[in-house]
């Protein structure tokens, strides 16, 4: 427990540092507030960033926060980013790249139904550098001259959410977000040949504000018949059964290993709890010899009786722990063996069965009923303000002067989004997105927009073979997706769209934990996207998106008197 607890304290420390990396290469974050966060985990990223209908009880899914009241476990969740980006426009082309943290998040869980996330991540961000090159006439003398854009910063976000089951098949979940940080746009125009001073410009905007977003899913089974050939799914089911018996072996070995660790462990405390004891019977002797004369040595008494109860308290602990850690011990193998009994008996019913189909007294098909989990989900995001300050400045060397000043607003328009998954526990999963924000009546400060609405389609899954067998290829979880934006974005009546293709794997750390159904994994996850088009001159990126994430869960906040 306690290198856990040190985990948590390691990785929350670094969540209070600076985190903003530079998620955007993009000329197009220029508008609006930038290029804004995905919040898919690598898992959900990998899966097209797929999400809203989605649940699972060792990952989270910040895309919806109703899926938290599915967490089982304590969960750790930890990503990182990699960004190669060539921009090609009529003229040339250029490539890009950069790296760096993308979220952290911290999900508790009570397993009936309560699940609380924390984390911290970008929002949105602004990154990029372009010269342009120009000509100025003055006195038919034409005077080349450069103007540079550059932008830089964006939007951090701290966020905690809650997720829970209302009733039976209902689940609802609520995101608060506090969104902060400062963005700087700098524009600077050069002259090659004269004696004119550059001139730039500077703006820069610092921002905060909270931001809800309200999550709901229902979800219900669909039961499918279908016609199986008896012998052949009874074969199966039996090689299913030796599997899981092969991987309680595998548990059981583990739990001896641990429980000779455990003995040694007990001999050590039994050494500490005698000594204890041999102690804490010294002190009561000298405390009766003191005892007759009380009064003369009532201060002495009253610090040997003190450290008598300390004494006598650390031994109670001690007989607490390895009485503890015995029964845990203990409870393992008991869960182990009664697994087992049920595996065995079972495979022996089969083994009757197979016996009965070929001497003809079973039908040669069966009738078997597939149960599909349907998942369908909505998110809204409300129309939110964000409130701070801007200031415009100028520069040309020789004076600087401040345009304006300000304080205000930044109005955010509304969110909504509706998604459903089809899955077979614990062996696929299939899921589909659509959203949509109309941005038209976003303003930036007392600035309108020409911006549209925004709209998404994500769809994606995975498929793990055999998430308890002992065979690691079967474990993995291989994931696959796709994606489309119509971003808020036309420039010279070409709206900019965005497609694009990921997969990833999810790797296991370790075996299955099938005492708490737990199950760590590395997750990787690849995207290839592009944005944009050379019409108008325009610019057309390609990008290739590398994801990596940690996700470990436990089972965390047990009582228990040792470690």
């Amino acid at each position: 427990m306690h290198r856990r607890i040190a985990l948590f304290i390691f990785v929350f420390s670094a969540m209070l540092s600076p985190i903003q990396a530079q998620l955007s290469l993009s000329p197009y974050s220029r508008y609006g507030l930038g290029d804004l966060y995905n919040p898919a985990s690598t898992r959900n990223f990998s899966m097209g960033s797929v999400g809203i209908g989605i649940y699972d009880g060792s990952t989270i899914n910040r895309i919806n926060p109703a899926s938290y009241a599915d967490l089982r476990l304590t969960t750790l969740d930890i990503n990182a980013f990699g960004i190669y980006t060539q921009q090609k426009s009529n003229l040339n082309t250029q490539s890009l790249g950069t790296s760096g943290f993308h979220n952290v998040s911290f999900g508790f869980s009570n397993k009936k139904g309560f699940g609380l996330v924390a984390g911290l991540a970008p929002y949105s961000s602004t990154g990029y550098n372009v010269i342009s090159k120009h000509e100025l006439q003055v006195d038919s003398v034409s005077e080349p001259y450069s103007v540079s854009y550059k932008s830089e910063g964006g939007l951090n976000q701290f966020y905690l959410g809650v997720g829970v089951r209302f009733v039976h098949k209902i689940f609802v979940g609520a995101n608060l977000t506090y969104a902060f940080g400062t963005t700087t746009y700098t524009t600077s125009s050069v002259f090659e040949n004269t004696g004119f001073n550059p001139v730039t410009i500077y703006s820069r905007s610092n921002l905060a504000g909270l931001l809800p977003q309200i999550g709901l899913q229902y979800g219900d089974t669909l039961k499918i018949n279908t016609t199986v050939d008896r012998a052949k799914a009874t074969q199966q089911d039996i090689k299913a059964v030796d599997a899981a018996l092969r991987a309680l072996d595998k548990e059981k070995a583990a739990l001896e290993k641990e429980q000779v660790k455990a003995g040694n462990w007990e001999a050590d405390q039994k050494k500490k709890i005698k000594a204890f004891t041999d102690e804490k019977l010294a002190l009561e002797t000298a405390i009766k010899r003191l005892m007759s004369n009380e009064d003369q040595n009532k201060k002495e008494i009253g610090q040997l009786q003190d450290k008598s109860y300390r004494i006598g308290k650390k031994r109670k602990k001690l007989e607490r722990g390895v009485k503890a850690r015995n029964r845990e011990i203990q409870d393992g193998f008991s869960f182990i063996a009664g697994r087992r009994k049920k595996l065995i008996t079972r495979r022996e019913t089969m083994e009757k069965e197979l016996l009965e189909i070929a001497s003809g007294k079973r039908e040669a098909t069966l009738q078997r009923k597939k149960t599909v989990l349907i998942r369908v989900g909505g998110v809204a995001e409300p129309v939110t303000n964000l409130s701070g300050s801007r200031i415009l400045e100028w520069d040309n060397t020789f004076v600087k002067d401040t345009l304006f000043n300000e304080n205000g607003n930044v109005s955010l328009p509304m969110k909504y989004g509706f998604g459903f998954s089809l899955a077979r526990s614990n062996r696929w999963m299939f899921g589909a997105d659509f959203s949509y924000q109309d941005w038209s009546g976003f303003k930036f400060f007392d600035d309108g927009s020409n911006l549209n609405g925004a709209l998404s389609v994500n769809v994606g899954g995975e498929w793990v073979p055999n998430l308890v067998s002992t065979h690691y290829g079967d474990r993995i979880a291989y994931r696959l997706g796709g994606s489309y934006k119509s971003s808020f974005l036309s420039l010279d009546a070409n709206p900019i769209k965005e497609y694009g293709i990921s997969f990833g794997l999810g790797l296991p750390i370790g075996r299955f934990n099938a005492v708490s159904a737990s199950f760590s994994r590395v997750n990787l996850g690849v995207a290839l996207s592009r944005r944009g088009t050379l019409n108008s001159n325009l610019l057309e990126e390609t990008t290739l998106q590398f994801r990596l994430g940690l996700n470990l869960n436990d089972v965390w906040f047990i009582k228990r008197v040792v470690d």
